[in-house]
């Protein structure tokens, strides 16, 4: 037997010469002795080699000291013993636990006789390290090799089906099991359960629960986190009960589970009185149950109670950190949401995919780019530019606060374009009113050969409505025929506010009707529909079906209803809807949206006394009420209100739209104010506002009309945006008026040169005198239009 050394890992320990040669006198084995093992150590001197390296290697595997066990391994193979089972299995076994795969792989391959620890130890280390296929392969192999399979080797298998959703596998293991009478295992069992909920076969899982004879908490908590993250949260609260009445004391597994259960279903009794049971068992510090309280709190809008748990946490993570600020984001309270980010950074807990989630959601509805802008360098330190849903929020964010460069730029530099992020480019595109942009971006998508989902139709059927893109709009409604999507209310919904918005009021009717049950969003959505393309009575009519049918008017009912009534300017009929509104308010306070729409209506029955009213009794004046009022006062001419309006509401900070201007400017050029105009759009350039066709056609019908119409051609030579056939109307117009020919002429063949004219330019020439067109434009007419057109004309 060859002469071994005692060693000491203690680097303190210093060998006395004597010792040391008395030492390697001693036939014994290596052991690797730590300060206070030495009288253990003493005591293997009567055990064998093979003995002691056995004992040594379950001490280092208890410890998982992987350096101690190297050296062990060095010392078993100087030794001559690394192909004997008794200590390459538990080699095997020592490195897989250690999660050093490589090595246990190596061992494994040189034993001559593989029993079934070492066979389980490395599978099961393969399944902890996500290393699925490898597991699968080994036991192919362990069957054809004959040895059979325990407990460890099924339940680790079963977890790589569950961790990869392969059901079919799954249930081929199952089988397996069942052959080999582990069906009433615990163990096996909780797992299968487990494996059965997460592959979406809840019926399959409560079946293997069901044939358990023997039900511990494990079991039961099985079943009741299929039942919870399945979204079956009344058959998890009412698995716990049933639990509870069979004598089975929930753990804290079980509270976690069924509070997940209740933060689904939005049942605070219920989860109060579960955060009774975490309190009485001491349960209150522990972070997931810390977490899943204050995210069932603040979904409620209870933010204090949400705020008071966290704050009794003894060291929060960044889990519940981020549940907090989720809860003050959902709940309106984004600049609180802010601070508590900044708090937590303070705190050195780094963000995760939550808290930029909700850290950008928060700056997006702040519409505060410089913190986004940090957030988003933020990510990048985190390495988490790449992910999705981080990448969506950052394209949501940039848009929402008008940076759409910005926006693109992200959405360019992601490595996988899928629909999640196509759709939030276009989503938006849609929501801050660049349509166009939305569709161009949903055909590209198309050309990819990517599909619509649907909130993808959803977002691009408003931005075809908006737009009036009738092709496009009836080509998504094909896509939701494909899909099968008939039947969702957001996809028909969309579909009938796309069809109204585009003047197809029968489509949307007949789709309307095809509805079994229509909701008040449907029923909204034809009101609106109809109201806006001017069928005033048909929506009446609607509203008053509609209530008949059991369903109570909300804000947008109103609101569809009233535009109605303004269309016809039916004042008594508006003044009836404003007492009903006003009896309908508990405090006697009316939503901002149906103010706007009251004051809309007043102010087209010509009443701009009662808008007025309506405008001073509310609290809160946003700009669109602002808008409304001024737009009410240029309609009646009240120029002197108006300009009173517009400086009161730059006083109360609010800044104005490009709508607030288009009022100004009509009432300028009804009024003849040249210079007022020019300084309204100085002040709109200063707000970043560029003006658009109707802004400039304003300017140029108020020069018109002041008869100056060299200076209104030198506006429309400066035009950032081509002439339109309403800004060559409006000059023709003008020149009638004055009896000026020539520039009618002029006009006339300016017009006519752009390819892009529309037909019905041609139409106002009908109403002008046969001379204003020379012998030469009567062919181009011809040419262009036919016989019957230019005859009709001239």
């Amino acid at each position: 037997m060859p002469s071994t050394i005692l060693l000491h890992s203690d680097p303190s320990f210093t060998h006395d010469s004597t010792c040391a040669q008395f030492m390697t006198m001693l036939p014994q084995p290596v052991c690797f002795v730590k300060r206070g093992e030495a009288r253990a150590s003493m005591e293997r001197l009567s055990m064998t080699p093979l003995e002691d390296f056995i004992l040594t290697l379950e001490e280092c595997r208890k410890s998982k000291d992987l350096a101690r066990a190297k050296l062990v391994h060095m010392a078993i193979r100087d030794n001559g013993l690394e192909n004997h089972s008794l200590v390459a299995n538990p080699l095997v076994q020592l490195y897989a636990q250690c999660g050093s795969l490589t090595e246990a792989q190596q061992v494994f391959d040189t034993l001559l006789e593989r029993d079934e620890p070492a066979w389980a130890s490395l599978i099961v280390g393969y399944v902890r390290s996500g290393k699925f296929q490898h597991a699968f392969e080994l036991f192919d192999q362990m069957q054809a090799a004959g040895v059979p399979p325990g407990r460890h080797i099924y339940s680790a298998l079963i977890k790589a089906c569950s961790a990869r959703k392969l059901l079919d596998k799954g249930r081929i293991i199952h089988v397996d099991l069942v052959s080999e009478g582990f069906e009433t295992d615990n163990m096996v069992s909780n797992t299968l359960v487990d494996m059965y909920g997460r592959c979406n076969s809840v019926v399959e899982a409560r079946d293997v629960f069901d044939e358990l004879m023997d039900k511990n908490v494990v079991t039961w908590n099985a079943l009741i986190s299929v039942y919870a993250d399945q979204g079956l949260a009344k058959e998890a609260l009412l698995c716990m009960q049933q639990m509870q009445s069979e004598g089975i004391v929930p753990d804290a597994v079980t509270l976690l589970c069924s509070l997940k259960a209740c933060v689904s279903i939005g049942d605070l009794q219920v989860g109060q009185r579960l955060h009774i049971e975490v309190a009485k068992k001491g349960f209150e510090h522990h972070l997931f149950l810390g977490c899943t309280l204050i995210d069932m709190y603040a979904k409620q809008g209870l933010l204090f109670d949400a705020h008071e748990i966290f704050n009794e946490l003894p060291s929060p993570c960044v889990a519940s950190w981020s549940a907090l600020i989720a809860g003050y984001v959902e709940n309106g309270q984004t600049r609180e949401a802010l601070n508590i980010l900044a708090k937590m950074q303070r705190h050195g807990v780094s963000p995760n995919v939550v808290t930029f989630i909700y850290g950008l959601k928060a700056c997006s509805n702040l519409q505060a780019l410089d913190k986004g802008q940090e957030l988003h360098a933020e990510v990048i330190v985190e390495g988490l530019e790449d992910h999705p849903f981080v990448n969506s929020s950052l394209v949501d964010m940039y848009a929402r606060c008008g940076a759409f460069a910005e926006a693109r730029e992200v959405f360019d530099e992601l490595p996988h374009q899928d629909i999640v992020s196509w759709t939030t480019l276009i989503s938006a595109y849609a929501d801050n009113g660049h349509d166009k942009q939305a569709i161009i971006c949903l055909e590209a998508m198309q050309k990819l050969g990517i599909s619509p989902n649907v909130i993808t139709i959803v977002c691009s059927l408003k931005a075809c409505g908006n737009t009036g893109n009738l092709s496009v709009g009836k080509k998504l409604h094909m896509d939701i025929i494909v899909e099968q999507l008939e039947g969702n209310p957001f996809a028909t919904n969309s579909l009938i506010y796309m069809y109204t918005k585009c003047g197809s009021l029968d489509e949307a009717w007949h789709i309307f009707e095809e509805m079994h049950s229509p909701d008040i969003i449907s029923w909204n959505s034809i009101i609106s529909g109809f109201a806006e393309q001017g069928e005033n009575e048909r929506a009446l009519a609607l509203s008053k079906q509609m209530q008949e049918q059991g369903l109570l008017p909300d804000n947008t009912t109103l609101v569809g209803v009233l535009k109605a009534v303004a269309n016809m300017e039916a004042f008594e009929h508006g003044r009836r809807l404003h007492a009903q509104v006003f009896h309908s308010c508990e405090d006697q306070s009316i939503d901002l949206i149906v103010a706007t729409a009251l004051v809309d209506m007043y102010c087209k029955c010509g009443s701009i006394v009662y808008a007025q009213q309506v405008f001073n009794k509310m609290e809160t004046k946003d700009y669109v009420l602002w808008t409304s009022l001024l737009t009410g006062y240029a309609q009646q001419g009240y120029s002197d209100l108006l300009f009173q309006a517009y400086d009161s509401m730059k006083a109360h900070g609010l800044q104005p739209t490009a709508v607030t201007f288009l009022s100004l400017l009509n009432v300028c050029s009804h009024a003849g104010l040249i210079n007022s105009a020019y300084s309204i759009l100085e002040v709109m350039c200063g707000y970043g506002i560029e003006p658009d066709i109707k802004h400039l056609n304003c300017i140029v019908d108020l020069l018109g009309r002041s008869g100056q119409f060299f200076l209104a051609f030198a506006v429309l030579e400066r035009l950032p945006i081509k002439p339109t056939y309403i800004i060559w109307s409006t000059i023709l117009g003008h020149c009638r008026n004055h009896s000026i020919s020539e520039l009618a002429q002029y006009v006339f063949e300016c017009a006519v040169s752009d390819e892009e004219v529309e037909s019905a330019f041609f139409v106002v020439m009908s109403n002008l005198s046969s001379e204003f067109v020379s012998e030469e434009y009567e062919d181009v007419l011809h040419s262009c239009y036919g016989t019957s057109a230019s005859s009709s004309l001239l």
